[in-house]
């Protein structure tokens, strides 16, 4: 179960990166697309929001809530990369890695510090 709620943390992350790139997706594309595909984008938007939620609840069974907020901030890493793929935004890769190794180190040292 313990790596199961790692997992879902890991998926929620992932959701809320999508969630949050549908955000600015529709800022950019909503002069373009018709209200049907803006609506569908909006609640797909809002359906992938959701599921993020109950995995987070899923995940909390087995997970202290501070580790799983730590794990949540991946999604900024999500978000980067479907940003640089679909808008084309530049990334300054370097600092892009050394931000993931610091996310990743600060999982570490809190799941270390919660008994």
């Amino acid at each position: 179960m313990y790596m199961q709620a790692y997992a879902y943390s890991l998926l929620a992350a992932c959701l809320i990166g999508f969630h949050i790139f549908s955000i600015k997706y529709l800022q950019s594309v909503s002069d373009v697309v018709s209200n049907q595909t803006f609506y569908s984008i909006m609640v797909g938007s809002f359906l992938i929001w959701s599921i993020s939620r109950v995995l987070i609840y899923l995940a909390s069974s087995s997970l202290p809530i501070t580790v799983i907020h730590i794990i949540l901030n991946l999604s900024v890493i999500v978000t980067a990369l479907i940003s640089v793929l679909v808008l084309k935004n530049t990334v300054h890769w370097g600092k892009f890695f050394m931000g993931l190794l610091f996310v990743l180190g600060g999982v570490y040292i809190v799941e270390n510090s919660i008994d």
